[in-house]
């Protein structure tokens, strides 16, 4: 997956950013307090590596001349949620492949994800998907026996319908499979299951810093991978980011690091 585009809205300086489209490098170019920083701090906090910095907050976040007004609209119902940021990402081949695999080469409309989060925090996607086409080819590739095939033919193609009716069959295990993911669908809908499935473990996060004092000036290579290793349990330290980022950036990992220096397992 990979950002081609995100707009910036009513965040800070920003008022409305339109369009920002992106490609394998992007600068952004401009005059000091134009709102360079803010389209970078908006989008990281979309899905920032650090979890706790990616909450929006009003009070600290929209147009301050207009704060006021905007909560007061909140209040009274007259407006819906702000949307700080939204990203538009291109799936890659993979991605494609591994949703058509279950739900055919037809069932997505445009091979691209939308997501957005407002001043509430709350995430939203945009995944354009046939789900008639989907539902169709998941039903038609399925190993059925003729008796489940027959007891389908006339049923209306919703995962509601159908689990109806492969509930009420003999519970083979491809039957099971199937039940499986048509409940999952009925909760989050078609969309919602591929995004859940295929591309929310592959969603890319977003690593934001204005302040080189944030490296220590050296490392041991030894202890960071180990670190890293142990990123569930909150291991890793706030300067470990940035330096992971630019070594990312150098295309290398840590591993690299220490067989092309082998005598030096400390970088500064």
């Amino acid at each position: 997956m990979k950002l081609k585009s995100f707009r910036v809205r009513e965040f800070q300086s920003v008022r409305d950013s339109g369009p920002v489209n992106i490609d394998d490098i992007a600068c952004l170019v401009g005059k000091n307090e134009s709102g360079k920083t803010a389209l970078l701090k908006a989008l990281y906090r979309l899905n920032p590596i650090v979890a706790a910095d990616g909450n929006f907050n009003v009070t600290l976040d929209y147009p301050r001349m207009e704060v006021e007004d905007y909560r007061h609209d909140i209040e009274s119902g007259k407006r819906a949620q702000a949307v700080p940021i939204e990203a538009c990402f291109g799936l890659d081949s993979d991605e494609v492949y591994s949703i058509e695999e279950l739900f055919g080469s037809n069932c997505l409309t445009k091979a691209e994800l939308t997501l957005s989060k407002n001043y509430d925090n709350t995430r939203s996607f945009v995944l354009p998907v046939d789900t008639n086409k989907a539902l169709q080819h998941l039903i038609d590739k399925a190993d059925f026996s003729e008796v489940t095939r027959d007891a389908l033919k006339s049923v209306k193609l919703d995962a509601d319908s159908l689990l109806a009716v492969l509930q009420a069959q003999e519970q083979t295990e491809e039957v099971r499979r199937i039940i499986t993911v048509l409940q999952a669908i009925t909760k989050r809908h078609v969309s919602g299951y591929i995004l859940d499935t295929f591309l929310h473990p592959r969603e890319p996060k977003f690593l934001y810093f204005d302040e080189y004092y944030q490296l220590t000036g050296h490392e041991n290579i030894e202890e960071l991978i180990k670190r890293q290793n142990k990123q569930d349990n909150k291991q890793l330290h706030e300067s470990d980011y940035p330096l992971l980022g630019l070594i990312r950036l150098a295309r290398l990992t840590l591993p690299e690091l220490l067989e092309r220096f082998p005598f030096k397992s400390t970088i500064s």
